[in-house]
C-alpha cells in the first residue's frame, strides 16, 4: 500500500495541527481523537484504494464508486459483523475495501449500477440508520442527503430516515443473533422487512463527541438482554499506519483505526462534481458488465434460496407464534410477505432487463455524460440564484 503524501501529512499533523483543529495522536496506545489534516488528504486518495475492487460511475448524487466483487443480490453491511465501541456500534468488514466506504460518506442504490458508494468526509464508525423492537435489529445505509455537519449534526430526523429509506435497505436479524461473528448467514430475507419495519421503532442517534459522530441510538443493553450475555466493549485508538485502510486491527479490546479527515474547506457540491482521474472512470468497463451477466445468472438461484429461507421462517412462526399474535394476524404478514417477494422478483427482473440493453448498445457512456451535463446545468442554475 503507497501513501507516501498521506502519511508524510499525518506525521505534519501528529506534530503541529493543522486548521485549528486539537493535535492528533499518531500512537496505537492513546485515545481516539479526530485525525485533522490538510487539503492534501482528498478523494484522490480514495480513488487510488478503491481502484482495484470497482469502478467510479456518474449517478444523480455525482461521481460515486461502484464495487464490482460482489455477490447476487448483496448490500452494504452485510460481509463482516458488529462491534460495540466508545464511538457506538462499529461496522468491522471482511471486505478488503470495507475501511473506506463503511466509515466516510452513504450508500445509494442506482438501478443502472446497483448499490454505490457516495464519498464523505467524515469518519464514523458506520453510517446507518438502526430499527429495535419485537425482538428484532434492523440497519440501513443512511442515505446521501443524510448528511452531518459538525457542531450541528443531521438535518435528518428519524422519520424522514423512514420516509427517505426503501423498504429492501434494511437489514433484519433476530436480536439474539446480532453479535453473530457471520451476520450475513442470520439476515431474514428482504421480503420479511414488509412486516418487520412495522414491528420495530426507528432508533437512530448519533452524538457529537470531540467533533466527530458517535452512534447512540442502539444501546448495547437492549442486545445483552436478548443474547443473554454481556456485549464485549472495545476501545477505538488512532494508528497512523495506512495499511489500516484494508483492515482494522483488533488488538485484545482495541481496535486500530486508520482514519484521517478529509479536506472539509470545498463544499460538497463541488467535491461531487469533481470528476475523478481517467483511468478510473472510462465508462461501464467490462469487469462491470461481467458483474451485471453474472448477477442475472445466478438471479433464479438467489431467488430460490430467498423463498426457501422466507419459508423456513414463516414455517417457524407457525409452530411458535409470536407474543400477542393471533393465527389471522400472522397468516395476513405471512401473505403480506410473499407478496413483497412476488413484487421484489419482478422489479428486479425490469432492471436487469433494462440493464443488459443499455450495456449491451454502449449507451453507458452516454448515460454519464447526460449525467455530468446535468450536474452542471443545475451548478449553474444554483449560481444565478446566488447572485
Amino acid at each position: 500500500m503507497r501513501h507516501p503524501r498521506l502519511a508524510f501529512l499525518i506525521a505534519i499533523v501528529a506534530g503541529t495541527g493543522v486548521m485549528g483543529c486539537a493535535q492528533t495522536s499518531a500512537y496505537a496506545d492513546r485515545p481516539a481523537t479526530h485525525v485533522a489534516a490538510s487539503a492534501g488528504f482528498a478523494y484522490d486518495d480514495f480513488y487510488g484504494e478503491l481502484a482495484p475492487y470497482g469502478t467510479w460511475v456518474s449517478v444523480s448524487y455525482g461521481w460515486a464508486w461502484c464495487p464490482l466483487d460482489v455477490y447476487a443480490g448483496w448490500r452494504p453491511y452485510t460481509v463482516g459483523r458488529w462491534a460495540y465501541t466508545d464511538w457506538g456500534w462499529m461496522w468491522l468488514a471482511e471486505d478488503p475495501w470495507g475501511s473506506i466506504p463503511y466509515h466516510y460518506g452513504r450508500w445509494a442504490y442506482d438501478d443502472f449500477y446497483g448499490w454505490v458508494w457516495v464519498p464523505g468526509d467524515v469518519w464514523a464508525p458506520a453510517w446507518v440508520s438502526w430499527r429495535y423492537g419485537s425482538g428484532w435489529v434492523g440497519w440501513a445505509p443512511l442515505p446521501p442527503e443524510a448528511t452531518w455537519e459538525v457542531g450541528i449534526g443531521f438535518r435528518y430526523t428519524s422519520g424522514s430516515l423512514d420516509r427517505r429509506i426503501d423498504s429492501n435497505a434494511w437489514c433484519f436479524v433476530p436480536a439474539d443473533g446480532f453479535l453473530s461473528r457471520q451476520v450475513r448467514g442470520r439476515v431474514v430475507p428482504p421480503s420479511r422487512n414488509v412486516t418487520l419495519i412495522s414491528r420495530t421503532s426507528n432508533v437512530t442517534r448519533y452524538d457529537e463527541v470531540r467533533r466527530m459522530p458517535a452512534e447512540r441510538g442502539l444501546g448495547a443493553e437492549v442486545i445483552a438482554r436478548a443474547a443473554g450475555r454481556s456485549v464485549p466493549r472495545y476501545s477505538l485508538v488512532d494508528s497512523d499506519s495506512p495499511r489500516l485502510t484494508k483492515r482494522p486491527a483488533i488488538r485484545g479490546r482495541r481496535i486500530e483505526v486508520f482514519r484521517p479527515a478529509v479536506d472539509d474547506r470545498v463544499s460538497r457540491d463541488d467535491r461531487l462534481r469533481a470528476e475523478p482521474p481517467e483511468r478510473y472512470r472510462s465508462g461501464p468497463p467490462q469487469r462491470l458488465v461481467e458483474r451485471q451477466t453474472a448477477e442475472q445468472r445466478r438471479l433464479q438461484a438467489k431467488w430460490r434460496e430467498e423463498r426457501a429461507q422466507l419459508e423456513r421462517e414463516q414455517a417457524r412462526e407457525r409452530r411458535q407464534p409470536p407474543r400477542g399474535v393471533s393465527r389471522e394476524e400472522l397468516r395476513r404478514r405471512h401473505e403480506e410477505e410473499r407478496q413483497a417477494q412476488e413484487r421484489r422478483e419482478e422489479h428486479m427482473r425490469n432492471i436487469y432487463r433494462n440493464r443488459q440493453e443499455r450495456f449491451g448498445d454502449g449507451r453507458g457512456r452516454e448515460r454519464d455524460k447526460d449525467d455530468r451535463q446535468g450536474r452542471a446545468d443545475r451548478g449553474r442554475d444554483r449560481g444565478r440564484g446566488r447572485r
